[in-house]
């Protein structure tokens, strides 16, 4: 599982929110709880990052920052989202030049 790795290689995780308000709703606050239960024992930290847009937002953060790994959540889109906007996980895949994993939005937890 990918909370394998970290423990494996000694890593730390970090969990980049980006948003264009900064506000989380409920369903957010939920999401983010149970992820923090899942990284329990992990050494890991949250990013939030407001006002900004992606994937911009994202290749700049990598800019800044030392990574070796990125891991994106594709969330499903409607067929008129996927018809009418280009997805991040495939413009972010053709700019960054570290390993990238791309998981499957497969959450049962409020969206």
């Amino acid at each position: 599982t990918l909370t394998d790795l970290p423990k494996i290689f000694e890593a730390e995780i970090t969990v980049l929110h980006i948003t264009e308000e900064y506000t989380l709703t409920d369903g957010q606050l939920k999401n983010k709880a149970h992820l923090q239960n899942i990284l329990e024992g992990i050494p890991h930290q949250f990013e939030d990052l407001e006002d900004r847009l992606m994937p911009g937002a994202v290749m700049d953060y990598l800019g800044e920052n030392d990574f070796e790994l990125l891991v994106m959540m594709n969330r499903r889109h409607s067929l008129i989202e996927q018809l009418l906007w280009p997805q991040n996980v495939e413009r972010i895949g053709f700019q960054v030049k570290i390993p990238f994993l791309v998981i499957r939005d497969s959450s049962r937890v409020s969206k």
